[in-house]
């Protein structure tokens, strides 16, 4: 949604129905649940060409031994009919949408829930009110809050607190009369510009406040003391592992440590491998404070058991070869980071020497007993040849990964603040543990569907929308990008990086990742053909390897251990949903963090860099930013440009400071970043020669 154009999904409707202007939005904002009334057709949008259906992935024969599935998932029972009025006006519009380029349109009527967010901004003061400014730019400016309830510290100084204090405020009556809706101060957490308050204005933005306060005094209590042994009785009831050779590896700066890896050759050619988990369910009991706690914040938020099986060298699981899953005991001999183990990988067993240097291989990163040294450095690399085999086949059979750059700051350690970005590197060895990640908590989501009582918290990712996947591929087609229907989605994206540039490769993903919708967690007693998640091409797959930062992860053990021995776990719908929404909420912090700290350093230093246009009308055009991946819509009268858009060859004409610039999807433009110093926002200027 943005301030003139807002969208509403309808379940069973293949198209979004679109809410054009302040008028038909109503006082409607985003994530409100709205009652509209559907336009006459003679007032519906057009939308161009009607969209073919096309299936664009998950074309090939999956090879059995790749995840060997043992339950076969049915077709979903029919869901409940709605009011048979509404039953009846919605397939007359299905019908009337069918085979047309047509999108409904309408108008807010009446808002049945609220959002009820809290906005980040700042305030002006005026003789009559406050007005708050917020940084989201899908609400009016000069939202009006009454002098009286200002805080004291406004009271005594308006001008001094609007000067620079950061703001929370959230919405409140909004008249028909008014342009904008009254607003309710909820707190300034500070300075505008300094990194704690704008943190935690964020964070309460976002809803993940709860991250701001310290543990209750019950929580430490209920922790264990730092000198905590695994007590003797707990030793005899778990399988000791304590003389395998296992081994972590992580993030450098890693702090939560809960996943293990362990490989072994065995006499007939194929390998045992096992994902080791911390088993955080030991400590975190249902009901106790550490429980309740950790079911509010659901997912940490990142700010700038175990299970064995075997498989053959090439990736594949050894069909009948019995899966163990159990709780243990290990002794991990050594901690690596992924640049130290992509080190490993890449220094060939034969040439490496008795005794490795820092640089290679830091002294604190390796094992105290240095007649492991070669050992772990073979395992690493018998992980990386499976891992990579299993890779390769998962993406030439359906499985499509479409990720956007991650940024990486490094901060002043005195003041914290920024000094540089790069995009976060991904290596083989990062690829390495995803792989084994993945099987994981594919085989413990399988386990619990095979369990008698059958109850399994799932991940599920639904397919694209239906409507606006094939239309992105129409519009890659429109701009001579096409794809062979029998080359895998992934298979035809590394073609275009090595043939094209990684800056075309980039702005295809970013078009085809905008129809791909947001995955969930659902309880499942029956499995169906809805539960796959279509990313991995998975008929069934779960969360359980990160038990330490996602409150699922906790649950699936629960589960997991329950499958085991036989007892009853309770699984709360409540609780599922409130982790999706969390971890909706932890993003979106995420993402502003991001945005935060860039702006940061682009105050301090502007930058030149290249973009690539992502979207075209005739009034506005998008810009994917490249090198920091992120999108900005630039709109021509904010730009003091003027244009003309050719609706034939879909070509936006400028007239940008008195020189000319003609944009077509996915040309290449340079801009300048820079940022705002009152607001902090990043701003993008396009450079013209």
């Amino acid at each position: 949604m943005n301030r003139f154009d807002g969208y509403i999904t309808v379940d069973g409707l293949e198209t979004d129905i679109n809410i054009h202007g302040t008028v038909d939005q109503n006082r409607a904002v985003d994530g409100d649940v709205v009652v509209v009334e559907i336009h006459p057709q003679t007032k519906w949008k057009t939308k161009g060409r009607a969209p073919a259906t096309i299936e664009q992935s998950q074309i090939s024969v999956v090879p059995r031994g790749l995840w060997n599935p043992l339950v076969v998932a049915s077709e979903p029972e029919a869901a409940k009919a709605p009011h048979a009025a509404f039953s009846a006006s919605l397939a007359d519009l299905q019908r009337r949408l069918r085979g047309s380029s047509l999108q409904p349109t309408a108008a807010v009527v009446h808002i049945a829930e609220h959002a009820g967010r809290r906005y980040i901004g700042t305030i002006r003061t005026t003789d009559s009110a406050a007005l708050f400014d917020a940084k989201d730019p899908r609400l009016p400016r000069g939202i009006r809050i009454p002098h009286k309830e200002m805080p004291e510290e406004y009271q005594a100084d308006p001008v001094g607190f609007a000067a620079d204090k950061l703001c929370i405020v959230k919405l409140g009556a909004w008249a028909t009369t008014h342009r904008s809706p009254q607003g309710i101060f909820v707190q300034a957490t500070g300075q505008v510009g300094a990194i704690t308050p704008e943190i935690e204005a964020l964070l309460i933005a976002a809803n993940v406040q709860e991250h701001l306060l310290p543990f209750s005094a019950a929580v430490e209590a209920s922790l264990p003391a730092a000198a905590w042994m695994v007590p003797d009785e707990e030793v005899a009831r778990r399988r000791d592992l304590r003389n395998w050779t296992i081994f972590s590896i992580d993030p450098w700066n890693a702090r939560d440590l809960d996943d293990a890896m362990s490989v072994c050759a065995l006499d007939d050619g194929t390998f045992e491998i096992g994902v080791h988990i911390a088993d955080v369910a030991h400590f975190v009991t249902e009901g106790s404070p550490v429980d309740l706690q950790a079911k509010q914040r659901c997912t940490s938020v990142y700010l700038v058991n175990q299970v064995v099986w075997r498989m053959h060298a090439d990736g594949m699981f050894v069909v009948d070869a019995p899966i163990w899953y159990g709780k243990t005991i290990i002794r991990s001999v050594c901690q690596l980071d992924y640049g130290s183990a992509q080190r490993l990988i890449d220094l060939p067993l034969g040439d490496a020497p008795q005794t490795y240097d820092e640089e290679t291989w830091p002294a604190a990163r390796r094992p105290m007993d240095t007649g492991l040294l070669r050992t772990v450095h073979e395992n690493v690399q018998q992980l990386w040849r499976i891992g990579m085999a299993r890779r390769r086949v998962r993406f030439a059979t359906g499985a499509v990964s479409l990720q956007n750059t991650k940024l990486s700051f490094v901060l002043d350690e005195s003041t914290g603040a920024p000094v540089s970005v790069a995009s976060y590197p991904i290596r083989d060895s990062n690829r390495l543990i995803e792989e084994f990640m993945l099987v994981a908590n594919y085989l413990v989501a399988q386990k619990l569907l095979l369990a008698p009582d059958n109850v399994a918290v799932l991940r599920h990712h639904p397919s694209p929308n239906a409507e606006q996947w094939p239309r992105a591929w129409e519009m890659l087609a429109a701009a001579g990008i096409g794809k062979d229907p029998n080359v895998e989605l992934s298979v035809w994206l590394d073609e275009i990086k090595e043939t094209r540039g990684p800056a075309l490769h980039m702005a295809v993903m970013h078009v085809l990742t905008k129809p791909m919708q947001t995955a969930e967690y659902n309880v499942v007693t029956r499995l169906t053909t809805t539960d796959r998640h279509f990313a991995l091409n998975l008929p069934y797959y779960t969360h359980f390897t990160s038990p330490i930062r996602r409150y699922a992860d906790v649950l699936v053990h629960r589960l997991l251990l329950a499958s085991l021995t036989g007892e009853r776990v309770e699984i709360r719908g409540e609780d599922v949903e409130r982790c999706n929404a969390q971890k909706l909420n932890a993003k979106t912090a995420q993402q502003s963090c991001d945005k935060l700290f860039l702006a940061m350093l682009l105050l301090k230093t502007p930058v030149e860099t290249a973009a690539t246009v992502v979207g075209i009308g005739p009034k506005s055009f998008t810009l994917l930013i490249t090198e920091y991946g992120f999108e900005q819509r630039m709109f021509l009268d904010k730009m003091d440009a003027t244009g003309t858009l050719d609706a034939t060859t879909n070509r936006l004409r400028l007239v940008l400071r008195e020189k000319k610039l003609d944009l077509t999807l996915f040309s290449a433009v340079r801009v300048q970043l820079s940022a705002t110093k009152d607001t902090l926002d990043v701003v993008v200027d396009v450079i013209v020669d």
